[in-house]
């Protein structure tokens, strides 16, 4: 439905913030703009807006060019992380601007106001003021507002990232629900993982105004492409490692040989190792690691454990709260489970 070729801007000659992006967009689909802040997000959902122009590339919807379309012809919605809403207006009156923006019948107003709180769950809230809604309730006003002239495309700009932990928590899960069954076709940015992971149906990282990943939330963090994916997705446990022609199937680490699961090509490579990697041995053995207990902390589901190995490496894992109390300064045997490795470029 969306498709982006070739997409590169510039506010300053010779420093370019989007480079030579190319995304394509099924329809239906929720593709979450993922990276850290300068990365180029919100510049690629305003020149898709129509915002900001091209410097060159072009962009597509339902295989017509955007160029000659007038932003308020293009029929996208949005929502932003300030919510903009307007405080002389009442829930209802907010709800129903777009429509009456867009020359929608009186008599439609109303029932079309109705049905989008019920989707956002705010039945009977038409004629409270904004002042008397929390932070979540005036989210999802917004939310029901720029849903409410059916937009074709949907752009939301951190929409969650003024709103506590625990109310994050709650409307990401709703967001998705209620963005799919409408069945509109979103972009959403945003530098939070999780909330990427738990909303989007692709992921597209971003760093410095180029695409280093895309995929499905499942695949990208099962298999991140390169050392930056693997830093902002969160893992920390990454080593320069060596494959042998002798033995493709091992990587030699700074904390010794880890099996691989098969061969892998020859050369230097970045080894990562997943946080619950660890299987913990009762006593050291031949082909066992070691590594001391630097610090603790209990964390509900795990334990965090960070420990330095024989060699000086620092290892983070989290490891099951059944293995009893672990010590700081207390030597751990383990080996790596082949399974939860990633060798990386």
């Amino acid at each position: 439905m969306l498709e982006l070729k070739d997409i590169t801007k510039s506010y300053t000659p010779g420093n370019p913030v989007l480079r030579d992006i190319n995304l394509s967009v099924a329809a239906g689909d929720i593709v979450c703009l993922l990276g850290p802040s300068g990365c180029g997000k919100t510049t690629l959902l305003r020149v898709v807006a129509g915002l900001e122009k091209l410097d060159s590339g072009a962009i597509f919807f339902d295989q017509v060019n955007l160029a000659p379309v007038e932003i308020h012809k293009r029929n996208f919605g949005f929502m932003f992380q300030e919510y903009a809403l307007f405080p002389h207006k009442s829930v209802g009156q907010n709800v129903a601007f777009g429509l009456r923006m867009a020359d929608w019948p009186a008599a439609e107003i109303k029932p079309r106001v109705a049905e989008m709180l019920d989707l956002v769950d705010l039945q009977g809230y038409a004629e409270r003021t904004i002042f008397e809604l929390s932070g979540g309730e005036r989210q999802r006003v917004a939310l029901a507002r720029s849903l409410a002239p059916n937009p074709r495309l949907l752009m939301l700009d951190e929409p969650l990232g003024s709103l506590d932990r625990s109310l994050r928590e709650e409307l990401m899960t709703e967001l998705r629900i209620i963005l799919k069954e409408i069945g509109v076709t979103a972009l959403y940015v945003t530098h939070d993982q999780e909330e990427a992971f738990a909303i989007a149906d692709q992921i597209v990282l971003l760093n410095a105004g180029k695409i280093e990943q895309s995929g499905p939330p499942a695949e990208v963090y099962a298999q991140p492409g390169s050392e930056f994916a693997a830093r902002f997705l969160g893992f920390q446990n990454l080593l320069t490692t060596q494959i042998h022609a002798a033995d493709p199937s091992v990587a030699r680490t700074s904390i010794g040989p880890i099996t691989l699961l098969q061969p892998s090509p020859v050369g230097t490579h970045t080894l990562l190792i997943r946080p619950d990697a660890l299987i913990l041995l009762p006593a050291p053995q031949p082909d066992a690691h070691s590594a001391v207990v630097r610090t603790t902390s209990f964390r509900g589901d795990h334990v965090r454990v960070q420990f330095d190995a024989t060699t000086g490496v620092t290892l983070t894992v989290q490891l099951p709260v059944d293995v009893g109390v672990i010590q700081t300064g207390e030597t751990l045997y383990f080996r790596v489970d082949p399974k939860k490795v990633v060798l990386l470029g």
